[in-house]
């Protein structure tokens, strides 16, 4: 947020941070107005436990209930989604939430991150020993965050094309 208004954003109101919230919201707005044009950034916190459909309602109440222009997620939204059914899911759902003429930017953990625990799951996930963790694919791990908890993460790979195409148009 600091970067945006650096380059002339500004606030439309307060900023909210939750780390401990259950549930997803709104977490505030900047705008920059320029030769007599408007852009603003919303950023929306999701959580993990909320249905991709209660995300998509969150997300259209962000933008007034019209679909976006450009839609983005960066890289710990979709990697935080366990569960192939439940991401092909939440790809879907950026792409019904972009306008037809949008874009969409998704940024992902790819193949180099969080390498020192890859291997482990990996194993893990080849004898079944997840730890109640919904590990089913390789690329699917838990790393331990800076105050020791728990999280689950999904690294991309080559399937992250097939994520892509099932969102994607010929032409």
């Amino acid at each position: 947020m600091e970067t945006l208004r650096a380059a002339g954003y500004e606030l439309t109101g307060p900023v909210t941070w939750e780390p401990q919230a259950v549930r997803g919201y709104i977490a505030g707005t900047v705008r920059k107005r320029e030769s007599g044009h408007s852009n603003s950034v919303v950023f929306v916190h999701g959580c993990e436990e909320q249905s991709p459909e209660v995300m998509r309602q969150l997300a259209l109440a962000a933008n007034d209930g019209r679909r976006y222009l450009l839609t983005t997620s960066w890289r710990s939204g979709l990697g935080h989604v366990p569960g192939n059914y439940l991401r092909r899911k939440y790809f879907r759902q950026l792409s019904e939430l972009t306008t037809p003429l949008g874009e969409m930017i998704v940024c992902v953990s790819s193949t180099g991150d969080l390498v020192e625990v890859q291997p482990e799951w990996s194993e893990r996930l080849a004898t079944g020993d997840t730890g109640g963790f919904l590990i089913e694919r390789q690329g699917d791990l838990v790393y331990h965050t800076e105050l020791d908890q728990e999280n689950f993460f999904h690294i991309f790979g080559t399937e992250l094309n097939d994520y892509m195409r099932s969102i994607s148009t010929s032409g």
